[in-house]
C-alpha cells in the first residue's frame, strides 16, 4: 500500500470498534483479493469496482457467515468427508501414494460441497487447476507442499 495507511489492531474490543466504524473501508482489500487471488480480468474488475456490486458482494458474504449458514456448510462438508472415509476398504492397512494430494482433494471437495451443496458443479473439477490455475498460482505459496 503505497498511498494508504495500515493499522494492526490486536485488542478484541478495538477490533469490534473498527468493524463498526464508517470511516474505515475494507473495499480496497476486497478489490485486491478479487484481482490477485480470484484472478479477475480487468473487465470483471471494472464490474466489481461498482459500489453497488461490491455492497451486494459483502452482503452475501455477511449472510453466509451467520451461525445457521455456517452450521449448514460444516454439516455438508462433514458428509463429504464421511463419504470419502467410508469408501476406504476395511483391512490391515491402506496405502496412499500422495497423502498431501489426497487430503487436499478430500478437504477441497468437502469445502466445495459445504459452500455449494449437493448440486455443486465444481465437485468433479480438476483440483490442480483450482489450486494452481492455468499456468499461474491462485493459491498463496504458504499452502503449497514443501516436498
Amino acid at each position: 500500500m503505497l498511498n494508504g495507511k495500515v493499522y494492526l489492531v490486536h485488542s478484541p474490543s478495538l477490533v469490534q470498534a473498527v468493524m463498526r466504524s464508517k470511516d474505515i473501508s475494507f473495499d480496497p482489500l476486497f478489490l485486491r483479493f478479487g484481482q490477485n487471488v480470484g484472478g479477475l480480468s480487468d473487465k470483471q474488475m471494472e464490474i466489481f469496482k461498482d459500489p453497488d456490486v461490491l455492497k451486494q458482494f459483502t452482503d452475501i458474504i455477511h449472510s453466509s457467515l451467520t451461525a445457521n449458514a455456517l452450521e449448514s456448510m460444516i454439516a455438508s462438508g462433514v458428509v463429504e468427508v464421511k463419504t470419502r472415509l467410508n469408501g476406504i476398504p476395511a483391512g490391515p492397512g491402506i496405502e496412499i501414494p500422495h497423502v498431501f494430494k489426497w487430503v487436499r482433494e478430500v478437504a477441497s471437495k468437502a469445502a466445495m460441497r459445504g459452500l455449494f451443496g449437493e448440486k455443486n458443479v465444481l465437485d468433479n473439477a480438476d483440483l490442480e487447476d483450482l489450486w494452481y490455475g492455468h499456468g499461474g498460482s491462485i493459491v498463496p505459496q504458504t499452502f503449497r507442499p514443501c516436498y
